[in-house]
């Protein structure tokens, strides 16, 4: 057959020999492949996907149950704390680029201490094209600091990082199109203790690292110190919310997080308003998948973190039914309805509601006991 094709037979024997030569190194490939493999089947049952996440919704993110599993998916298979998974990525150049606006604003510094960055992220810093609308022009402020024999260069950063201003620190793994060694996990955990020893405020941003789904001894250590941090992080912000709970009301916090500008909690300047804020959100939706619910008194409405505006007297009704444990699937909240109940949160539509919350909700708007006797007999 091969001799048919133009192939000689010294050639295929060569080509047997190499295959029975590289067999081991498959074989490991294969193994690596069923382990991944395994992992993604696991992270899909653990999340129940099913064939109703797989069908077309409004467009709006409504009731779109099947984006919400698909990033859960995802971040279960890579260890991370959080995903965001979406269509309108189109590529990972747009990916990083969402990030860094994300977390830049203006007057904001960031460094790459992994020397230049990748060639199509240096229109987006700025420092290649002429677009009105990259990080630099923006206000951004973008600095460099060199590898030294494919290692970090630990004392500049250091120097730089005491220097104080940083918001951001950029590593690129991967060599791109340079001619350098990629970084190791290990090189890159080094120099992250280094700068968190110095100021941990410090955010560090990885790109790229597509080897997190292999079972290396140094990146099973890699999930298991992230898995750690956020369980750590978790902890902190329990505590640091039950130290709110103390001073502030549930309803309080929540709009204070998410309505600023109408909040009944005011700081000495804006600057301590924003930050607070920042982290009030932070504590109280670490995961960023809860909805929350607070009463705007000038309106008589309930707001919500996703901008829905609910009538006072549906809103009554529903918590009455929810006291007295009539609160099912399929129940109709106005337009909404009730898709899932559990002990720690309600889901109606898109609003996933912690239970804390509506508490608190029930407890400010029927604040007498007449009034909740009253809501029970009529439940």
């Amino acid at each position: 057959m091969y001799e048919e094709l133009g192939i000689s037979e010294k050639v295929v024997k060569v080509a047997e020999e190499v295959e029975k030569e590289v067999v081991d190194i498959f074989a490991k490939l294969d193994v690596n492949c069923m382990k991944a493999s395994s992992k993604v089947l696991k992270a899909f049952q653990d999340n129940k996907v099913a064939t109703t996440d797989f069908i077309e919704v409004t467009g709006y993110g409504y009731y779109d149950g099947g984006r919400e599993k698909l990033e859960k998916v995802y971040s279960q298979i890579f260890g991370a704390e959080d995903a965001l998974v979406r269509p309108q990525i189109m590529s990972g150049t747009h990916a990083l680029s969402l990030t860094l606006f994300g977390l830049l604003k203006y007057g904001d510094t960031m460094i790459s201490i992994s020397g230049e960055p990748y060639d199509t992220l240096k229109s987006v810093i700025g420092l290649a094209g002429d677009s009105e609308n990259s990080l630099i022009k923006h206000g951004i402020k973008y600095e460099e600091i060199d590898l030294v024999n494919n290692d970090f260069d630990y004392e500049k950063i250091a120097e730089r990082i005491k220097q104080g201003g940083v918001k951001l620190v950029e590593i690129q793994r991967s060599r791109g199109y340079s001619q350098r060694k990629s970084l190791t996990i290990s090189k890159i955990e080094k120099v992250v203790k280094t700068i968190k020893d110095i100021d941990s405020s410090v955010i560090e941003q990885y790109k790229p690292m597509f080897d997190l789904l292999n079972d290396s001894l140094e990146v099973k250590q890699l999930k298991a110190k992230l898995k750690e941090k956020a369980k750590q992080e978790k902890i902190k912000a329990e505590k640091e919310l039950h130290e709110l709970l103390n001073q502030y009301n549930y309803l309080n916090l929540a709009q204070f997080a998410y309505d600023i500008y109408h909040a009944k909690i005011v700081f000495d300047d804006y600057k301590t308003d924003r930050e607070m804020s920042a982290r009030v959100k932070k504590i109280l939706n670490p995961n960023n998948e809860l909805s929350f619910v607070w009463i705007d008194e000038d309106e008589n409405i309930v707001k919500s973190s996703k901008n829905i505006r609910m009538p006072m007297d549906i809103v009554r009704t529903g918590l009455k039914l929810w006291k007295h444990n009539k609160v099912k699937h399929g129940y109709k909240v106005d337009c909404y309805t009730v898709l899932e109940v559990r002990k720690d949160y309600v889901q109606i539509g898109c609003h996933k509601i912690p239970i804390e919350n509506i508490k608190a909700l029930y407890e400010k708007i029927f604040s007498n006991k007449s009034e909740k006797i009253e809501a029970l007999q009529v439940a």
